[in-house]
């Protein structure tokens, strides 16, 4: 008696995992493809704006990965022959704006859950505690503070 109820519930066992396993009965199941090899995650993935804010993040930390201060740099003219410090703010102000300006060109193109910037800085803005601080930072701050870039200008442009 107890073999028949054990084989029974292996049995019940084997089919349900196999069922799932080739049928991919897993309810949400989703396939994500990463360096490490495939692997599926079950379950919901929220909210439509949860996926929307996930999208915009990844954007946003995509470009940070690809972002090239040396390319900021080389767009400015040499520290020492910009003797004035206003002068030298309005160029780290619009190296700012540039790269802010690119930002947003970058997350309209590869953003395609994103309508428009209103609705990305929305977005950002009613969520902000769930996104990350280097990310949190880079958008409020730019990126750099005016110290860092005069300290990378120099360095760059002597």
């Amino acid at each position: 008696m107890w073999c028949s109820f054990i084989f029974i519930r292996w049995s019940c066992f084997l089919f349900f995992f196999f069922f799932f396993f080739f049928f991919g009965a897993f309810p949400g199941k989703k396939e994500m493809d990463t360096e490490d090899g495939e692997f599926m995650v079950c379950g919901s993935g929220g909210t439509v704006e949860d996926a929307q804010l996930d999208d915009l993040v990844g954007v946003i930390e995509d470009f940070m990965a690809h972002f090239d201060p040396d390319a900021v740099f080389r767009q400015l003219p040499p520290f020492s022959s910009v003797a004035s410090d206003h002068e030298r703010h309005r160029l780290y102000r619009e190296a700012v704006l540039q790269t802010e300006a690119d930002l947003d060109a970058y997350v309209l193109e590869h953003c395609g859950s994103i309508e428009s910037l209103k609705d990305a800085t929305s977005l950002i803005l009613d969520r902000s505690d769930e996104i990350a601080e280097e990310v949190r930072d880079f958008i409020n701050e730019g990126c750099f503070n005016y110290t860092t870039f005069v300290e990378l200008w120099k360095q760059n442009k002597k």
